[in-house]
């Protein structure tokens, strides 16, 4: 094409579909890999047959939200004056799916040996993943930001959820149901198979990125800051932006309850006495619920905005634990197990809650000022890191049904505090496109 250029705005519209639907595959397959682990039913109830205390299985909830904190922190002001973040994104979601594949291995290797070893092997390789992970999900977040369109990312919520949704259903039933129910002599034999399934998914999402085509998008600054001086530059940008000060708050109100997903199953083992059969069908009813989710709360966010889907997603949060205590503890023993499908419905159904913030977010704060403001919002969430742990150790001394119910009133902060969020749409006129770059 030679030296013809196209605005910005004109090469997102060009590589829209072919980027939209890149990025449908990363989030199919990729969704589908966390099914194999899933971190409300999976991961914990594989610790508890390590031997993990509440204490410890709070740990991982809390290795999760330092991965997705500690590494943006340093990626971001790393990347951000390089006019294109894909070769880097390339790097790093190889690495998350070969240390969950570390995992496997060492479940293959360990799983008749000390169970204390295998379970800091475990950890150790769940927090290498995680610390890759939060690389991975900020630069998709940047390139996200830059090449899909504000007024078509919850239709991306709703496709991929829903496809993988109906595909997790049946992979539930014919795969992980005969898994953790075949009776086996090893009880750690079902995880060690899920756990390479979640590495071979996780490898072909690592592929599907390389079907992405990001424009090139030059920085003001050639050369990045120390971190320090970066974070002091966007405090300096946020703290004026009392839109983005309320969201903060919203979303750590609403992230405590993302908290207690590990818990509701330890809850269910420990109280409910639920065998890994139950759980299965907790797991089915978990994923329909997130299809149903994306594609309600995906399509809601196009048309109304994320402010509406926060809303509601804050309130569903809310309801969760309540449910949780109300049928553990009135309910006859022959129905709750049962019953308790409920519970699980609920967290499927608010699972978008991450992506929502997130788009949220790119939605009130300007294009070229995007990793200031992911990096600002990582830095300021490391407050709610120390959450599971605290729950945990809460549910160590206290049980499960109080620290249920003082969870449930903290997040009603989040749902009075919703209400005084703008609705960004009217302020996107697509006039941040306009940016220069060469084709091809």
């Amino acid at each position: 094409m030679g030296k013809q250029k196209l605005l910005f705005k004109e090469y997102v519209e060009k590589n829209k579909k072919r980027n939209f639907i890149f990025f449908a595959i990363y989030q199919f397959t990729f969704r589908i890999g966390w099914l194999f682990k899933t971190e409300s039913i999976i991961v914990p109830s594989a610790a508890r047959m390590l031997g993990a205390s509440n204490f410890i299985i709070g740990m991982f909830p809390m290795i999760s939200s330092l991965g997705e904190t500690i590494p943006p922190m340093f990626i971001v002001n790393w990347v951000k004056h390089f006019p294109r973040k894909k070769p880097y994104l390339l790097i790093f979601s190889f690495l998350s799916p070969l240390f969950w594949f570390l995992i496997f291995l060492s479940f293959f290797l360990l799983s008749s040996g000390n169970k204390k070893t295998l379970l800091w092997c475990f950890i150790t390789f769940y927090i290498l993943f995680y610390f890759s992970q939060g690389a991975v999900q900020v630069l998709t977040i940047i390139i996200k930001g830059k090449v899909i369109p504000y007024n078509i990312r919850g239709r991306l919520i709703s496709l991929s959820g829903t496809l993988g949704g109906i595909s997790s259903i049946i992979l539930t039933f014919f795969i992980v149901r005969p898994v953790l129910n075949n009776g086996v002599l090893n009880p750690l034999t079902p995880y060690t198979i899920l756990f390479l399934l979640s590495s071979v998914f996780f490898f072909f999402s690592w592929m599907s990125n390389f079907g992405i085509k990001e424009p090139p998008l030059e920085s003001q600054e050639k050369n990045s800051k120390a971190l320090l001086p970066f974070i002091k530059e966007s405090i300096a940008i946020v703290k004026k932006d009392r839109d983005f000060i309320l969201f903060f708050f919203v979303g750590g109100t609403t992230m405590c309850g993302y908290s207690l997903l590990q818990f509701y199953t330890v809850y269910a083992k420990t109280h409910l006495q639920v065998s890994n059969y139950m759980l299965t069908y907790y797991l089915i009813v978990q994923v329909s619920a997130s299809s149903i989710g994306s594609l309600f709360l995906g399509h809601l966010a196009d048309k109304y905005g994320n402010r509406l889907v926060l809303r509601i997603i804050a309130m569903l949060l809310v309801l969760t634990p309540l449910s949780a205590v109300t049928i553990g503890t009135w309910v006859d023993l022959p129905f709750r197990q049962w019953l308790y499908c409920i519970v699980y419905f609920m967290v499927g159904f608010g699972l978008p809650v991450i992506q929502t913030l997130i788009n949220y977010l790119l939605e009130i704060s300007p294009l070229e000022k995007h990793p200031n403001y992911i990096s600002i919002y990582n830095t300021f969430s490391c407050v709610f890191i120390i959450f599971p742990l605290i729950i945990g150790l809460l549910m160590d001394h206290f049980y499960y049904n109080k620290v249920f119910l003082g969870i449930s009133i903290f997040m009603v902060i989040g749902i009075v505090l919703s209400q005084k969020l703008v609705e960004p749409r009217h302020l996107l006129d697509g006039s941040e496109y306009q940016e220069e770059v060469p084709l091809g």
